[in-house]
């Protein structure tokens, strides 16, 4: 069993879940974590956690959450019903984005 804390990418907040001795992280992200990419991805590039990542519930930029997902080699989206993606065609467009996405890091 992985014991998952489910947080902002927020530099303190990452090193308490460390100290408690927490090997994985759900990151919570907003459209406004999304366009702060560059230290979002600096920040958790120093913890050594298994991270999945949450879809912005406010909003769709599939590049910008692809490109946090693959900078700290996150093994899971969590995307939610209820929400910005709540229909099956956003479900299928999201899968659809990542999919081509791996697709395309084989072919290289």
């Amino acid at each position: 069993m992985i014991i998952v804390a489910k947080c902002a990418p927020d530099e303190k907040i990452l090193k308490d879940i460390e100290r408690a001795g927490l090997s994985a992280v759900e990151l919570y992200t907003n459209i406004d974590y999304l366009y702060k990419l560059d230290s979002i991805k600096q920040i958790c590039k120093k913890f050594p956690f298994r991270y999945a990542v949450h879809a912005p519930n406010d909003g769709y930029e599939p590049k910008l959450l692809s490109e946090l997902v693959d900078a700290i080699g996150a093994e899971i989206v969590v995307s939610e019903a209820r929400t910005s993606l709540q229909t099956y065609d956003e479900f299928k467009r999201l899968n659809d984005f990542f999919t081509n996405l791996q697709l395309i890091g084989e072919a290289e």
